[in-house]
Formats: structure tokens, C-alpha cells, sequence
């Protein structure tokens, strides 16, 4: 339902055969083994079959209880016809497993000429032995050693590979969650890396999905609930695990990872992306504060530690820049370096692998630090690879740069009723895990599927282009005016066919500052009279915030 989609350096952010003991009936009769053993020699041996001579199939009754059906050194002789002297009593064929040996039988032939094993025979054609998923019990002929000195029971093991009963399946399963270890995600890659993991290439670059590095030898990916099971990782001691979504990538060690079974991961610090750059990667990011939002409290909460919140010119993984009358320093000391030195640079732009602008509140007051020389600049920012998160009235951005004004059409704002229920769009594959996500039990934002309830919300999209991805809107049912696009995303160029894309771009109208959150206690707030992180609430993220945090890993994610 939700395509699994492999992982990659994005731009942004970016059997054992085990002889399954089902341990043979008694071929003690098995002597239909005998029987059967004519299988070796065709039907009528049954009776007089190399296995009846080798009778010893019968004596391999005990082989049938032995399980040594293998025993049955006729089988040997047979080509594992012994094992498939089993295969004799038809039935027992199946209980045989060593029919399932018998995949050896096919190259015994004899089985295949054993037509009779052909009741069995598809014995003969070994995969009914699979079928026979004894073939599982195969292994205990295995086991017998006999079917170990029928070597062939090895190479039958493929017909119990073939059999569902006899194939070994090593994995490992858990939840994947946000650095915070609060929340699960969706769509992270899981893999099993067998070489070391490469260095990612710092700021924008035109990168696509399906790139991981250190030769997995497995890969899956995260469902709506965060849930993935990796089957085919190899078993051991200090096995790694990797988990990259974009460029947020987190290696970690499985302490033991037993054969033949699934290991559970069920401590969420073990499973979660880094909130460090020494427990991992965390994409170089940009914010640029407002006086409307305050999405450096946001990024915060989903789990980066606040030592990687520096100034420009720190070594944090995030870069805090003083926009439009929102907080321009940190409480420990330290000015933030003014947005306008960073608009007005391609080439520091072009360094950072995502840029996150908070709402500034007004765009005629700000309007003079946005020449048109810094609107191309991060037009061309987005088209090289990049990926930038907008806050409300930072349409300005889009509506001014020929590159992106033909993703949306906006109007002048109009403030909506706060709250106000809001509904996703489910028409696509990415809607729908979002629909799934904020319903589940983890994330507990939406009690009925598909709404969401929003505060702060604003209208000033007005028609979407037809490669705008309409994400979560409000209805005409919800409000007095015209449907309404909450949030809205694209990939970029807009021109190009997506094999050619490179970044993309999310805008919501909505603001997590106002806001209010499961306890009452009000929303995060920028201004200058506010020092980062003083203005940030150590409440719990609402509803509307979640749904932000779902966006803002699918804004990094590979294209």
C-alpha cells in the first residue's frame, strides 16, 4: 500500500538451510522406503527396489526414525534415492523430507524415473518434495548424518529451500523514531551494511534515491508506523545496523543477532536518528528566524541536542540566522549572524543542505531585505539540490522567482477561524502515509482518520500548479471561505521531469506558534527579547506540530 521507497545519499537531509527437525515418521514400515526405494529403481523396486535389496531402507526403518531415512545407504547409492526411499510411501515422501533431499533424487533421476516416487514423483520433480515442506524434515535426515553422507541432502537443502518448512530466516525488527526517541518515522532505510559507510557531500547536490553506502546486504524500509523488519541481515556478534533517511544517517551495533530467527530491537534509543554528530549525521541546516513562527523552537523538539545550535560561524549542525523581529541570539551569548548575509550569498546558500525560514510576521516591513538578486539566489539554491521549508508570508520567495512562481498563485492573507479541522490528502502514496501515521497509536494526532485540527492558519493559496503536491487543506465545510491549501510542496526545477529534479520545497500557512499544545500551556515564541532557547516550551508537540514533523523528514528524504 505504502511503496517502500530505497533510501539514499539524498540531497537533503537523505537461508541458512536449517533442517527443519520435523523429524521423520517411522519409515519403519517405511520399508516402504523399501518400497519407496524401488523408487530408487523405478516403482516396481518398491518391492524388490535397490531400497527393498536395500532393505537396509527397511532396517532404515530405523532410518525412518533415525530419520535416517538418508541411512538408507541406498539412498546414498540412489543419489538420495534413499532419502527418498521415504519417498516410497508417497506420504512419506512428505514426511521424507528427504525427498525434499530428494532435489538430489532429480538429480538422482532415478526419482524422476521412480514415477512412482511420482506419486511421489513429484518427488521427481523434487519440488513437490518441496511442496512436501518435509523437505524441513530432510534436515533431520540431516541431522541423521546419513543424509549428511548423502551429501546430497545438502544440495537437496534447496529443495527445502524450495519447501517452505526447511528455509532458515535471519532478521532483525523494531520501530524507527526521531531523534528525540519520541516519535516514530516513516520511510527511513534500514540496512545491513557489509563495507564502511562513506562521507556525504556537504550542501546541495543533485542526488536520487536508490544510493546507500557500505554494500548492504539488506535493505528495507520504515511503514507508516515507523515499524520495519530486515530479513537477510547476517547473523553474529556486534552486528551494524544502519538508519538513513536523506542525510540524517545512523550506524548502531546489535549486540547478537542469533540464526535462523528475528531479533527484536525494542529500546527506541537504540533505533532512533542521531542527536549529535558524533552518534551520527545530521544534515547541515539553515534556520532564519520571524516574528510569525518560531521553527527553531520546532527543529529543536524533534531531538537535536542544543550543542549543535550554533551561530554561522559554529561547528553545531545547525546555523541560526536573525530574520524579520525574531530571536537574534542565544541565552548562553552570542549574536546570530543577520539572514541577510546568508540570502544574499549563493555560495553560502549553496554550503547548507536545508533552509528552514520562520514567518517574519510582515512582508512590506521586511521587504527591503529581499532584493530580487537574493530571491534568485535561493531560487537557484532550490533547483541545485537544495531543500527549503517556508513559513508563512516567505510566499514572497515563490511568487518573485520565475524559476517557482508557477507552483502556486497566492492572494492577499486572510487569517482563518482558529481551530479549525483541516483534511489530508490522501490521492497520493506519501498522503496516505501521513493519513496512517497521524492516526496511529504512537503518534495519537488525528482520532478521526484523515483530519487534523490547526491553529494559526491563514489563507493565501489560491490555485496550485499541476506539479504541486497539495498536502493537508481545509474544506469549504470547515470555513467561510474557498477550499484552502494549508501546505503545499514540489520538487524542483518545476520544469524538468522528475528524473531530472533535484531539490524541493515545502510552504505551510500555518504557524506553530500559536499553536497550543496538549497542555494548555501556549506555544513557542521568537523574539529578540526572547535568546534562543529561552523562547522554546518544554511542552508536548500538538497535533499540528506532528504533522510538521512528518514533513519536514519527507522534505529531506531522496527523491
Amino acid at each position: 500500500m505504502f511503496p517502500a521507497r530505497r533510501e539514499f545519499r539524498s540531497v537533503a537531509l537523505a537461508v541458512v538451510l536449517v533442517a527443519c527437525g520435523c523429524g521423520g515418521k517411522k519409515s519403519g514400515s517405511a520399508g516402504t522406503g523399501g518400497s519407496g526405494g524401488g523408487a530408487g529403481t523405478a516403482a516396481a523396486g518398491g518391492r524388490g527396489g535397490t531400497t527393498g535389496a536395500a532393505g537396509t531402507t527397511g532396517a532404515a526403518g530405523t532410518t525412518g526414525t533415525a530419520g535416517t531415512t538418508g541411512a538408507a545407504g541406498t539412498t546414498g547409492a540412489a543419489g538420495t534415492i534413499g532419502a527418498a526411499g521415504t519417498t516410497g510411501n508417497a506420504g512419506t515422501t512428505g514426511n521424507a523430507g528427504t525427498t525434499g533431499n530428494a532435489g538430489t533424487t532429480g538429480t538422482a533421476g532415478t526419482t524422476g524415473t521412480a514415477g512412482t516416487t511420482g506419486n511421489a514423483g513429484t518427488t521427481g520433480a523434487a519440488g513437490t518434495t518441496a511442496a512436501a515442506g518435509t523437505t524441513g524434515a530432510a534436515g533431520t535426515t540431516g541431522a541423521a548424518g546419513t543424509t549428511g553422507a548423502a551429501g546430497t541432502t545438502g544440495a537437496a537443502g534447496t529443495t527445502g529451500a524450495a519447501g517452505s518448512g526447511g528455509a532458515c530466516v535471519t532478521s532483525v525488527s523494531g520501530t524507527v523514531y526521531d531523534p528525540a526517541g519520541a516519535l516514530p518515522l516513516y520511510n527511513v532505510s534500514v540496512y545491513a551494511p557489509t563495507t564502511a559507510l562513506t562521507d556525504f557531500n556537504e550542501g546541495i547536490s543533485c542526488d536520487h534515491c536508490g544510493q546507500l553506502s557500505g554494500a548492504p546486504a539488506a535493505v528495507t524500509a520504515s511503514d507508516p508506523q515507523g515499524k520495519f523488519k530486515l530479513q537477510g541481515i547476517p547473523a553474529g556478534v556486534n552486528v551494524p545496523l544502519v538508519f538513513q533517511i536523506g542525510k540524517w544517517r545512523r550506524q548502531v551495533t546489535v549486540p547478537s543477532v542469533p540464526a535462523c530467527a528475528d531479533t527484536p530491537l525494542t529500546d527506541a534509543n537504540l533505533t532512533r536518528l542521531p542527536r549529535t554528530k558524533t552518534e551520527g549525521h545530521i544534515p547541515r541546516i539553515a534556520i532564519t528566524t520571524g516574528a510569525g513562527d518560531a521553527l527553531e523552537c520546532f527543529v529543536r523538539r524533534i531531538g537535536i541536542a542544543d550543542t549543535e545550535f550554533t551561530s554561522a560561524t559554529g561547528t553545531g549542525r545547525v546555523h541560526l540566522y536573525a530574520g524579520g523581529d525574531g530571536t537574534n541570539s542565544f541565552e548562553a551569548g552570542g549574536a546570530f549572524t543577520a539572514a541577510t548575509t546568508l540570502w544574499s550569498s549563493a555560495s553560502k546558500l549553496a554550503g547548507y543542505d536545508m533552509l528552514v525560514s520562520s514567518c517574519e510576521g510582515s512582508t512590506s516591513k521586511f521587504i527591503d531585505q529581499k532584493p530580487q538578486t537574493s530571491i534568485d539566489n535561493v531560487a537557484a539554491y532550490a533547483n541545485g539540490g537544495g531543500r527549503l521549508f517556508f513559513s508563512h508570508l516567505h510566499n514572497i520567495w515563490l511568487q518573485r522567482a520565475a524559476e517557482l512562481s508557477g507552483a502556486a498563485t497566492f492572494a492577499e492573507m486572510e487569517a482563518l477561524p482558529s481551530p479549525v479541522t483541516a483534511t489530508v490528502n490522501q490521492t497520493n502514496a506519501r498522503g496516505m502515509a501521513l493519513t496512517y501515521w497521524l492516526a496511529g497509536p504512537a503518534v495519537n494526532a488525528s482520532s478521526t482518520l484523515a483530519q487534523l485540527t490547526l491553529t494559526g492558519s491563514a489563507h493565501s493559496v489560491t490555485a496550485l500548479g499541476p506539479n504541486t503536491t497539495e498536502w493537508i487543506y481545509i474544506p469549504t465545510t470547515s470555513i467561510p471561505t474557498s477550499h484552502t491549501t494549508q501546505i503545499l510542496g514540489f520538487q524542483t526545477p518545476l520544469s524538468m521531469a522528475p528524473a531530472l529534479q533535484c531539490g524541493r520545497v515545502l510552504f505551510a500557512d500555518t504557524h506553530v506558534k500559536a499553536s497550543n499544545t496538549v497542555d494548555g500551556g501556549g506555544g513557542d515564541d521568537s523574539d529578540p527579547s526572547k535568546p534562543f532557547p529561552s523562547g522554546c516550551k518544554p511542552n508536548a508537540m500538538t497535533p499540528q506540530m506532528k504533522a510538521l514533523e512528518f514533513l519536514f523528514f519527507d522534505l529531506g528524504a531522496c527523491l
